[in-house]
């Protein structure tokens, strides 16, 4: 986003003011990271086009894994869960960032926006991947970082795990109704020891 911005002449943000801005999109991200007089005077087009050009020029260049997740992801899919992916980002782009970043062949499904994918909160993307699963949602841990992805949950009628070591604070997490929190990926084979139960 700061190359965009840096490109239109415009004041550039820390990455710390970048949690609140982030996990609804691109677009949303751009309207969020110029300033207002900018937005309104139609110009966002030009931000948003160089933004999204300069993520898919160098979608990784400090994305890494969360530690202890590659290994939970190999546990999972040793075991035999079924695993996917659903993002805010474009899908073009969350494919990509997926082949660079994380394990080949441990996901089912990896799904970004698209023609028939909306943003989330919007279940359809969900109840997609649920089908291309054979799971229904009461099975489905759907695991995210955000309010935004506790209410996807919640719209379809997975449960909804919170991350505490994302972009957004706990408390947003628990108030958007999760079902859990967890501070360690390895946490995610309790839960599904204790349902199993």
């Amino acid at each position: 986003m700061n190359t965009a911005l840096t490109k239109a002449g415009l004041p550039v943000h820390p990455t710390e003011a970048y949690r609140g801005m982030v996990g609804w999109g691109l677009l949303r991200l751009a309207e969020a990271a110029v300033p207002v007089d900018y937005a309104s005077d139609g110009e966002l087009d030009d931000i948003y086009a160089d933004l999204v050009a300069a993520y898919q020029e160098k979608p990784v260049v400090f994305t890494r894994p969360y530690d202890g997740v590659v290994e939970l992801l190999q546990q999972l899919h040793d075991s035999g869960r079924s695993l996917a992916i659903l993002s805010n980002k474009s899908h073009d782009l969350v494919a990509r960032i997926v082949e660079l970043s994380l394990p080949a062949g441990v996901f089912r499904e990896v799904r970004g926006v698209g023609p028939d994918t909306p943003h989330k909160p919007d279940p359809t993307g969900v109840r997609e991947v649920l089908r291309i699963l054979g799971s229904g949602p009461e099975e489905c841990l759907f695991v995210g970082d955000s309010a935004l992805d506790i209410k996807t949950a919640l719209a379809v009628g997975a449960i909804p795990v919170g991350v505490s070591w994302g972009f957004r604070p706990v408390a947003e997490l628990e108030d958007a109704g999760a079902a859990f929190i967890i501070d360690k990926p390895h946490e995610i084979i309790e839960i599904i020891a204790s349902m199993n139960a």
